[in-house]
């Protein structure tokens, strides 16, 4: 009868690391420019959401074919590291 009990922590456990990975997997996304001759990164606006920043980004891609579009998670910045 106690084996259930054990169980109880481990499912609540891995219930509570599932959820957290979830909620971080949340964030904000920008759109950058990126000059394919000169390689100058530009983040050029922010969105809630993946699907609004895909959505201007295949519209300035439409509207200006020299640059490269990306949207990132505000997390990654594509000009590398800062720092030494």
């Amino acid at each position: 009868m106690m084996r259930p009990l054990r169980r109880a922590p481990v499912i609540v456990a891995l219930f509570l690391l599932a959820w957290a990975a979830t909620a971080s997997a949340e964030c904000a996304w920008v759109l950058w420019g990126i000059d394919i001759v000169s390689k100058f990164h530009s983040p050029l606006a922010s969105f809630t959401t993946k699907p609004q920043c895909d959505s201007e980004m295949q519209q300035l891609r439409r509207e200006q074919p020299s640059l490269r579009w990306v949207c990132l998670p505000d997390t990654v910045d594509p000009r590398g590291p800062k720092g030494k």
